[in-house]
């Protein structure tokens, strides 16, 4: 783990977590754009969390680092990074945790694992019309369900540019600078379940859109990187102003 902070006295304000998963890259660039700028962001620490799994460009070395939550010290590779990862986090006020999928979300699928004031403020300050909120248990094993206010960016990988560098860097921005947004309608889908690798999808089910037979919404479909499941199982979607 490769930890980069504004300053060690200060308490952290915003945590930014890349490359949980050593085959999404890309957050090492969002941290590299924001690292020679650490000083005007007080409590600003950039984490690029699994450097082994990211040197052999495999999700994980022994296990899923974002299903390893709250970790064991003496734990497998994962888990006693996941224990490692959180003692540094914890006690932030945000955390952004950036990542990457091949499925066809969209450019960008902000994902909580509640929909509280801190989480709503950020999601208030992003474009995006598509919220995701893992609930309970499925969120306990994942970085965002171990801490306040945490936010996985989740960017589609054949869109993540320099277009997703400049809105990320501009969220840090505007959080800093106490920006609000007007307010816009969002879906939110709530996330209950995965959606098990012998479950049969019709072929024109996609990303977002109400399997009417089987009640659900596919969320992240079929993402060749989750092993043994098709993807999160959607079972409600709800409009909100945020």
């Amino acid at each position: 783990m490769k930890l980069y902070q504004s300053s060690p006295t200060h308490k952290p304000f915003l945590s930014i977590v890349a490359c949980q998963h050593g085959n999404e890259p890309f957050g090492c660039e969002i941290v590299e754009a924001l690292r020679p700028r650490l000083e005007e962001f007080p409590g600003l620490q950039l984490i690029i969390a699994n450097e082994e799994a990211l040197a052999i460009d495999q999700r994980g070395v022994e296990g899923d680092l974002n299903r390893s939550y709250p970790g064991d010290q003496v734990g497998n590779h994962e888990s006693s990074l996941a224990h490692t990862l959180l003692s540094h986090v914890q006690g932030t006020r945000y955390l952004f945790d950036v990542h990457t999928s091949v499925s066809s979300c969209g450019f960008l699928v902000p994902i909580v694992a509640e929909l509280t004031q801190d989480t709503q403020r950020i999601i208030n300050l992003l474009p995006s019309p598509r919220i995701v909120c893992v609930e309970r248990p499925l969120s306990s094993t994942a970085l965002i369900g171990n801490v306040n206010a945490g936010i996985s960016l989740e960017f589609q990988k054949s869109l993540a540019d320099q277009s997703a560098i400049e809105l990320t860097t501009k969220l840090v921005e505007d959080l800093y600078d106490c920006r609000q947004a007007p307010t816009r309608a969002r879906d939110v889908f709530l996330v209950t379940g995965i959606l098990e690798a012998d479950l049969t999808l019709p072929d024109t089910a996609r990303d977002f859109e109400l399997v009417e037979e089987l009640g659900l919404y596919p969320v992240l479909l079929k993402d060749p990187s989750y092993i043994g499941n098709q993807g999160l199982k959607a079972t409600e979607k709800i409009q909100m102003r945020i």
